[in-house]
């Protein structure tokens, strides 16, 4: 005769892990399980490059937001309405915005980089490099517009 030692509640149940290993690490690194791969799981320990992208993104965000007041200082037209009407509010209160919303973003996609959209068969974990390469590009963008307006003012 053996002796049970489980108490009855299956650990593995419990798909969001307990804030004391989110916010101070856990040992959920990965999903192990094929039958678990599709279903939204969120892990509570994450490599050095979710750090480094995040880091990337936040810069990248910064420096977007600060060349969009200095292209609007000199003339040019916010394209994004939300952002527009909160350049109107208050300058600096869009650029906190800006700043909050992306980290907002970040941070929910970092919670969920391994869920797997249905539609799109993507994990999400996939889009964190795209949306630093959208960054990059708008940001060319910007510089672009300045040497434009440089050059023609």
């Amino acid at each position: 005769m053996s002796i049970e030692y489980r108490n009855g509640a299956d650990r593995r149940k419990r798909k969001i892990p307990p804030l004391k290993y989110l916010l101070f690490g856990g040992q959920r690194k990965r999903i192990r399980r094929k039958e678990d791969e599709d279903k939204l799981i969120i892990l509570d320990t994450h490599g050095p490059w979710v750090f480094v992208l995040t880091v990337i993104i936040l810069v990248l965000s910064i420096i977007d937001g600060l060349l969009t007041l200095n292209l609007i200082a000199r003339g040019a037209q916010q394209v994004n309405p939300v952002m527009s009407y909160l350049i109107d509010i208050n300058p600096y209160f869009y650029f906190f915005m800006k700043c909050f919303l992306t980290i907002f973003a970040v941070t929910m996609l970092i919670l969920l980089r391994n869920y797997r959209s249905k539609i799109f068969r993507v994990r999400v974990s996939n889009l964190l490099p795209l949306i630093a390469v959208f960054f990059i590009l708008v940001i060319f963008y910007q510089l672009h517009l300045k040497f434009q307006i440089a050059v023609s003012g």
